[in-house]
């Protein structure tokens, strides 16, 4: 019966080694490959109190041929978020959307009248905003009680009429 060499067994658990790393790589590859990054959040903060906001409908856009296609998941999640009146809402983008041509939605109820709708956008910013502020009242008889910041996508229909869409959204109840 012949025994190892000291240099054989060095020379196998080497190789053992080899072959424990390269499966690692292996796992770690397949794993990063097929991860998804996660859908970017909104931060909003409020009278000492920080949140963070998922979006209430997430579309990847992906080209197939001469067409754009969107991959669309909606979570249907509103965040609710107490802002007292008097104290600005303020929103904190996420990097991805600093530059995105985004859109917000605000609703406004009032003492003694019809609810109020106003609206800004990025064009209401410097280039690179990132975080902004949102008044809860903006005059003493309103108070803010739904917040939506939109993304929206270029579309034509089927019978060829141009519009907007929303593509991306985030929803906040105040």
């Amino acid at each position: 019966m012949s025994k190892f060499s000291p240099r054989t067994a060095l020379a196998l658990a080497a190789a053992a080694v080899l072959v424990v790393i390269v499966t690692v790589a292996g796992v770690v590859t397949v794993a990063v490959h097929r991860h998804k990054a996660a859908d970017p959040e909104l931060t909003v903060y409020a009278y000492g109190q920080a949140q963070r906001v998922p979006p209430f409908r997430y579309c990847d856009p992906h080209k197939e041929g001469a067409r754009i296609l969107l991959d669309c998941r909606q979570s249907g999640y509103t965040a609710k978020f107490d802002v007292p009146a008097g104290y600005p809402l303020q929103v904190s983008l996420p990097s991805e959307l600093v530059d995105a041509p985004w859109h917000l939605a605000l609703e406004y109820t009032t003492d003694n009248g019809p609810d109020v709708r106003m609206e800004q956008s990025k064009a209401d910013y410097p280039a690179g905003t990132a975080a902004f502020s949102i008044k809860s009242s903006p005059q003493p008889d309103m108070h803010l009680v739904h917040a939506e910041l939109n993304l929206l996508a270029p579309v034509v229909d089927e019978t060829g009429q141009e519009g907007l869409m929303v593509f991306q959204a985030w929803s906040i109840d105040a």
